[in-house]
């Protein structure tokens, strides 16, 4: 209609290949259309520019195929000039003209154009076509309230209305966005199922994972679109049925292996088991057996040891605290009474003999809380804090298999912990400190060795006892190895700062020299540093079997490492340097047995030091005796930067 206000053809004809209506014929102000078949195109200009896919213009009596696709007769006066041009492989644009064209180029351009815009028309409303229909499909599936539903493309993720609200997201969340409120244990699964998924077609899984505090099940379903995979999933909240599930095995109050009633039940009867006076023991019995017999064995070894310790406290109440724990709870509290049933109780399983284990002991450890008498603490956590450090206070001791619970093991337990932080930090920061403890040769009355220590600068703490509670909290090794290399590093700033070196001993624990890659480290770390092995003197504290570990001492030895000890044995059997014993009270025994012993070792070129000499008194004694090396409070410790000033000033 807006083209007829610049020419005046007779007609306008589209004819769209594969479509249906496929013909539309525009005549004076009006739109025809219907759907022809193929055979109709016969002897038209239509089929000729379809099968050619070049433009026509012509004169209507001229063209080789005559017939009006309108008429379905040949062109007649009413059709004087034709116009024909393709729309690609879409159709064909035809336009008659009653008059007669002189010059054809005359409406060429302005009908070319109006081709160009109609095959443009034409792409965008099969694009749109297609795109609103999968719209509508999608949006009535993403939008059905009755799932929750996500369909997920290799870039991108979309989540339906249920979806979104069950998850709490975004409707185009990102996976790996997700990801993160998976539950850690699932994450790589869930990764593997949905990639393998990505990479075929007509694929199934199922996921079971929790997201934050939901339980979901997911079903996921991947299908090709075009040349896409999309993985289909729908979601269901399994948060309830599983709660409910979990709600009925907690309250199930019997453990199925022991028949006896169970933590839950234990937490339900804690605060009657303490309304008045009671006394709970933790029993602890070995797994030393474990890999020996087997978990199967030792379950039911562990179930007849429940049973026949239920049966001996029948005043009182015997829970399964855990896999290899009891707790039992007596309406009594007196000391007295406590320590009679629990030594009654030792001597019971000793002299029983197991029918499942017929040639084992049960061998258990206790720790033992009387309430109200130490603590009137009612959280159960709390309690069962305080029996564990009794119980591991119990394992530790050679001599009873019980300790009573003392409110000071609680504040040491937390003292420690303390220290033990500060010693996490320390080492991060390497904010540990070095002292230096002076061997004195005192017959040429000069420093014979420096040893060294570490020292928590911020804390108190005696290095004996920092030892002990780094070996208790397994973190001696790493102490160990520490000071080590902060004595490297003493030495390379001693070096910067006076040009020369000193010789400085290290004390090693056994549990550090028998680890298989001490040699390979301290060798290693010297190596690092630049420090040469001669300056360098290991203190092995321990004892080790004769000639066990020879080869690993002579390869510290064939680097020029000297090696001192603590253990007579040792020295007996080993190339050491000196041997270091601790001062005792002054005896006739005593000092004949130093006297021959130093003889002894003179014998093997092997030094005697005598540690822990507090007076000069003592000092004189041992004098007396021939004793040349000297270590203790007699002789002051000197901080790192003390002991580098004092070598700067001998210089």
């Amino acid at each position: 209609m807006h083209v007829e206000s610049y020419i005046k053809p007779k007609d306008f004809i589209i004819y769209l290949n594969n479509e249906s209506p496929n013909l539309f014929h525009y005549k004076k102000e009006r739109l025809y259309d219907k759907t022809i078949i193929t055979s109709v195109l016969e002897d038209t200009i239509v089929d000729v520019v379809m099968k050619s896919g070049h433009e026509i213009i012509g004169e209507a009596e001229s063209l080789r195929s005559p017939k009006n696709i309108i008429t379905q007769k040949n062109y007649e006066n009413d059709v004087k000039f034709v116009y024909a041009f393709p729309l690609a492989d879409e159709g064909v644009f035809v336009i008659h003209f009653e008059e007669e064209i002189k010059d054809p180029g005359i409406h060429y351009d302005l009908l070319k154009l109006m081709g160009a815009i109609l095959f443009a028309h034409l792409q965008d409303e099969k694009k749109l076509s297609k795109l609103k229909t999968e719209n509508r499909y999608y949006q009535s599936v993403l939008n059905a309230p009755i799932l929750a539903y996500r369909e997920h493309r290799e870039t991108r993720s979309t989540y339906n209305e249920e979806a979104m609200k069950l998850f709490g997201i975004e409707r185009h969340l990102h996976i790996e966005l997700f990801l993160r409120d998976v539950s850690y244990e699932y994450v790589n699964l869930y990764k593997d199922t949905l990639k393998k998924l990505m990479m075929r077609s007509g694929e199934q899984k199922e996921l079971l994972y929790t997201y934050q505090e939901k339980h979901i099940l997911e079903k996921m379903y991947s299908l090709k679109i075009g040349d896409d995979i999309v993985v289909m999933s729908i979601f269901f909240d399994q948060t309830k049925t599983v709660e409910e599930t979990k709600d009925l095995m907690d309250k199930a109050t019997v453990d199925p292996d022991t028949g006896l009633s169970n933590l839950y039940q234990f937490h339900l009867s804690f605060a009657e088991e303490l309304k008045d006076k009671a006394s709970l023991i933790l029993i602890e019995l070995s797994e030393e057996l474990k890999h020996i017999y087997g978990t199967d064995k030792i379950l039911k070894f562990f179930k007849e040891f429940s049973q026949h310790t239920k049966k001996f406290f029948n005043d009182g109440h015997t829970y399964r605290y855990d896999f290899n724990q009891l707790v039992v709870v007596l309406p009594f509290n007196d000391i007295r009474s406590v320590t009679k049933v629990v030594k009654d109780y030792v001597r019971y399983l000793e002299h029983y003999e197991s029918k499942i284990l017929k040639y084992e002991k049960f061998n258990v450890n206790m720790g033992i809380l009387r309430y109200p008498v130490v603590t009137v603490e009612k959280d159960p956590e709390k309690i069962m804090r305080y029996l564990d450090i009794a119980l591991e206070r119990a394992k530790r001791d050679k001599e009873e298999k019980y300790v009573f619970f003392v409110y000071r093991d609680y504040e040491d337990e937390l003292f420690e912990q303390t220290v033990i932080d500060h010693l996490n930090v320390a080492i991060e920061e390497k904010s540990l400190g070095l002292v230096f403890n002076q061997i004195t040769d005192v017959k040429k009355n000069r420093v014979w060795q420096y040893e060294s220590e570490l020292a928590l600068l911020n804390l108190s703490i005696d290095n004996k006892y920092l030892l002990q509670i780094a070996k208790k909290r397994n973190r001696l090794i790493d102490l160990e190895r520490f000071h080590i290399r902060r004595v490297c590093e003493f030495l390379v700033d001693l070096e910067k700062q006076t040009e020369r070196l000193i010789k400085l001993t290290i004390p090693i624990s056994k549990e550090t020299f028998l680890d298989p890659t001490f040699n390979p480290f301290v060798l290693g770390l010297f190596k690092e540093y630049g420090i040469p092995y001669e300056f360098v003197r290991i203190k092995c504290d321990m004892d080790l079997r004769a000639n066990q570990y020879a080869s690993q001492i002579q390869e510290l030895i064939d680097h020029g490492i000297s090696l001192d000890t603590t253990s007579v044995d040792m020295a007996l059997y080993y190339p050491f340097h000196a041997l270091h014993m601790e001062y005792r009270k002054e005896s006739v025994k005593w000092n004949g047995y130093l006297t021959h012993l130093k003889s002894f070792l003179d014998g093997f070129n092997m030094a005697l030091v005598i540690r822990g000499v507090k007076t000069k008194d003592q000092k004189e004694a041992l004098e007396r005796i021939g004793i040349q090396y000297m270590e203790g409070p007699l002789y002051k410790e000197l901080p790192a930067p003390t002991l580098i000033q004092k070598i700067k000033e001998t210089l």
